[in-house]
């Protein structure tokens, strides 16, 4: 009554005297009904540094246990790691010291992990096993790269293996497949070199996954193969010379039959090679019109125009001019035709190099040759003039004009056409 709160000390002595118990009696029998925490929680106490090792001797005592006991139930409390625990202790060779070492597995262990684990009964030992225990380790892929760049040898991914609990029927097994094979394309070759023969051959395409039938269906189609190569022609030979012009389409649908293909499959690569064909083309037109924009020689809708006249999709053309304006631009700074009038008059330049640089700023012929003939005249163009007819055999020579625009200025200065066909023929370049 009185630990519950239902009587008073005084209500308590009072009550204890009426029953025949003395002061001692009364304080024993009070001391005696106090309830106390269980061994094992004044153990914890004791290892979480609340209770000195004396206080747990004495609290220890009141529940009645003697020294051998309270020893018993100290060392009884320490914490012992589970099956699987355990377990992960040997797998990661926590019991090999020289393995430790060499992986440094007991490295970065802190002081304070020490000692929170042993307020929970973790010994020293046990916690020092745990750290070891804890560290990630590599993939198999991961060991199998290292292996591949010497960075490890087989000893030690085997050892990887190990410690990430591969079974030991396995670990032989996992290091042998650590290896790449050999490529298709380098089976091809290797049996057509002698390298390989056909059972080792077989073997490789086995090591690519290849069953038992399609293995020997490979092996079937390399000796083939390189039986054709060895007559150096082969499908990609003729399909390159296709694409140079360097055979005629009856000629490499002839060359496909000769190669035992049959008349559906021949059509089929004829196709393709043309498509291929084609297609190289038009990236190679692309590829010079790409650059003449880069340069400022033609405008983005000037490239529209071409390849629209090149009868492309309409798809393919906005493609292509997405791609040119996400390229950075090239645009070179041009002279300009005061820079170029200058140059010509001080013989800088020859009106061959004065024409063409002209053309490239987007001025048309007619203008080009009014502009030559204002400079040698140095007069009022009000009224078209004319240099002496040499003048423009020089340009037609130095191929400032085209025959055509020789032929129209001769004409508008009345020179008979027999004249004129003399006046080509002399300044015909040679």
């Amino acid at each position: 009554m009185l630990y519950k709160g239902a009587i008073d000390s005084g209500t308590y002595a009072q009550l204890s005297k009426e029953i025949g118990f003395d002061g001692i009696i009364s304080r024993g029998v009070y001391d005696s009904a106090k309830q106390l925490l269980d061994a094992g929680d004044y153990i914890t106490l004791w290892r979480r540094g609340k209770l000195s090792e004396s206080d747990l001797t004495k609290r220890l005592k009141m529940l009645h246990l003697d020294d051998k006991t309270i020893t018993e139930a100290q060392k009884v409390s320490e914490y012992f790691p589970p099956a699987p625990d355990l377990i992960r202790f040997a797998v990661r060779e926590v019991y090999t010291p020289a393995t430790v070492e060499k992986f440094g597995q007991k490295e970065d262990l802190p002081k304070q992990f020490l000692e929170e684990a042993k307020k929970i009964g973790i010994q020293e030992d046990q916690a020092t096993n745990y750290w070891a225990s804890h560290w990630e380790l590599p993939s198999p892929l991961q060991g199998f790269e290292m292996l591949h760049r010497d960075v490890i040898d087989e000893e030690t991914l085997t050892m990887l293996l190990k410690a990430l609990d591969v079974m030991p029927f396995w670990r032989d097994k996992l290091v042998q497949i650590a290896y790449k094979p050999f490529t298709r394309v380098d089976v091809r070759r290797m049996h057509a070199m002698g390298e390989l023969d056909d059972d080792a051959t077989y073997t490789a395409y086995k090591d690519l996954g290849f069953d038992d039938e399609k293995a020997e269906s490979m092996l079937s189609f390399t000796k083939a193969y390189n039986a054709d190569t060895s007559t150096g022609l082969s499908r990609a030979n003729v399909s390159k010379a296709y694409k140079l012009d360097l055979i005629t389409d009856v000629e490499l649908k002839t060359y496909l039959e000769g190669f035992g293909y049959e008349p559906d499959v021949v059509d089929f690569w004829v196709s393709m090679i043309e498509y291929e064909k084609t297609i190289a083309a038009i990236q190679a037109e692309k590829g010079e019109l790409f650059e003449q924009y880069k340069v400022g020689a033609i405008t983005k809708e000037t490239l529209r125009q071409e390849l629209g006249y090149r009868d492309l999709p309409s798809s393919y053309i906005d493609s292509a001019i997405r791609e040119v304006e996400s390229k950075p631009s090239l645009k070179l700074k041009m002279p300009s035709r005061t820079d170029l009038e200058a140059w010509l008059k001080r013989n800088i330049i020859d009106e061959g190099y004065y024409a063409g640089q002209m053309r490239e700023l987007g001025y048309r012929q007619f203008d080009v040759e009014n502009y030559l003939t204002e400079i040698a005249l140095e007069v009022d163009t009000a009224v078209r003039k004319y240099m002496p007819i040499k003048t423009y055999q020089r340009w037609f020579t130095a191929g400032v004009l085209f025959e055509n625009d020789f032929r129209r200025i001769a004409g508008d200065m009345k020179i008979s056409e027999s004249d004129i066909e003399r006046l080509l023929t002399e300044a015909m370049p040679e």
